[in-house]
């Protein structure tokens, strides 16, 4: 059935050396997207790359001219790095981290992956040394998160579309009055981590690694009787995770969220977790039953 909808175009920004498989995740991802909430929040996200979009031209610096024709127009972006930096321009360190750059300044949401994906034996281990001082100073004023498979990569993206497109409706409402957050209410699941780095009893570098399972209302309805489970995917090997705050391994409730509320629970994560599992939830908005299910990883 047909609907009206905004398009938003998202930069799909990396240097050579990410796998042609990690972008057709990608765009598969944007896809999933497209057809499962497009509709819901009437948006749809037009994936755009180089590689695809870029008109041969003469008289100017190559990314000069790819600024001109992609990175001034989109709306958002999405940069992935796996092993290398990318080659220098005559303004940055690289033609993704220009981009980056260039897309900060204007004011648009860019988002950063890393793929920790094993290095090839044959690997530029000084182009890996630039991209690993490159993302240090990054840390400062990003957060640059990694994954190693495709489901993190399609979870990530999937993550990063839904709150790209709440935070362009949210603009949207400083300009046309009667406009707010998505309209009625969507509770959407997801997984942050934070590294720390101490050190042991003997003085040893150790990093510690926090997991956080988030619920957000990422509409403007009150959603309550939200009931959450997890459940594993056939084939995945590994147990579900033990929400620790909650005292359940695989779910909870939650009586109510708010528009733009969110809840959030620890995870106790081990050798012997899961890399993927499922995430269900059921609510109610305005007695309607709504339901949800997104695939996590720790």
């Amino acid at each position: 059935m047909a609907y009206r909808s905004t398009a938003l175009q998202v930069l799909i920004s990396c240097p050579g050396d990410v796998s042609a498989d990690d972008l057709s995740t990608v765009h598969k991802a944007i896809t999933r997207w497209n057809v499962l909430l497009g509709e819901q929040f009437e948006h749809v996200v037009v994936p755009v790359s180089w590689s695809e979009h870029a008109a041969s031209e003469f008289g100017e610096p190559p990314q000069d001219i790819l600024n001109r024709q992609l990175v001034d127009v989109v709306d958002l972006g999405v940069a992935i790095f796996w092993n290398r930096l990318g080659t220098r321009t005559d303004h940055a360190e690289s033609g993704t981290a220009e981009e980056i750059q260039q897309l900060h300044d204007a004011g648009k949401p860019v988002s950063v992956l890393r793929c920790n994906r094993p290095v090839p034996p044959n690997g530029d281990h000084a182009e890996r040394a630039r991209l690993d001082d490159y993302l240090k100073e990054l840390y400062n004023k990003a957060l640059v998160v990694n994954y190693e498979t495709d489901a993190q990569l399609a979870s990530q993206v999937d993550t990063i579309l839904t709150r790209m497109v709440t935070r362009h409706e949210q603009a949207d409402t400083d300009g046309r009055a009667g406009r707010g957050r998505l309209r009625g209410s969507y509770v959407l699941p997801r997984v942050e981590s934070e590294r720390t780095v101490g050190s042991d009893s003997k003085g040893r570098p150790k990093t510690k690694v926090r997991h956080r399972l988030i619920f957000e209302n990422e509409g403007q309805t009150e959603a309550r009787k939200i009931h959450w489970r997890l459940e594993m995917i056939e084939g995945v090997r590994g147990s579900l995770p033990w929400m620790g705050d909650s005292g359940h391994e695989t779910g909870d409730l939650i009586p109510v969220l708010a528009g733009g509320a969110k809840f959030e629970y620890t995870v106790a994560a081990s050798m012997g977790t899961a890399p993927r599992f499922l995430c269900l939830v059921d609510w109610q908005e305005n007695e309607e039953a709504r339901h949800n299910e997104t695939t996590l990883s720790v």
